[in-house]
């Protein structure tokens, strides 16, 4: 009797202590949990404003404006106009052969092996 009442007095002070780290775990876990949704919002606020700054400088009135005091651009002439074929050869270059762009369409690693690029690559797809 006073062995089965030792054990139990053993178990819930071992219970008693777990359940205590786990609440001090807890706590410490939803203190990081409150600093890191802080963050997040600051974050969001931030892209809020730069989206808005974005918006601002990039409005058309605004380069409009900027391009005529800086760039003092004058409308294009027929003479300014001209094709490819006008344009002159430079020397010591040879014309390049035409691509495959069948095996590029046929095969994505067959484009890659022969350097054909669709654009610059992005980490995000919109």
């Amino acid at each position: 009797m006073l062995k089965l009442g030792f054990v139990s007095l053993t178990i819930a002070i071992m219970a008693g202590c777990g359940v205590y780290g786990l609440k001090n775990r807890v706590q410490v876990l939803e203190k990081d949990l409150v600093a890191v949704e802080r963050k997040i919002e600051k974050e969001r606020i931030e892209i809020r404003r730069l989206k808005a700054e974005w918006a601002t400088l990039s409005h058309p009135d605004r380069l409009v404006r900027l391009a005529e005091k800086h760039l003092q651009l004058k409308p294009a002439t027929p003479r300014q106009i001209m094709t490819i074929a006008d344009l002159p050869m430079r020397e010591g270059l040879e014309q390049m052969p035409e691509p495959a762009l069948v095996s590029a369409v046929a095969s994505p690693r067959a484009s890659y092996r022969a350097g054909i690029s669709y654009g610059p690559r992005t980490s995000y797809q919109r």
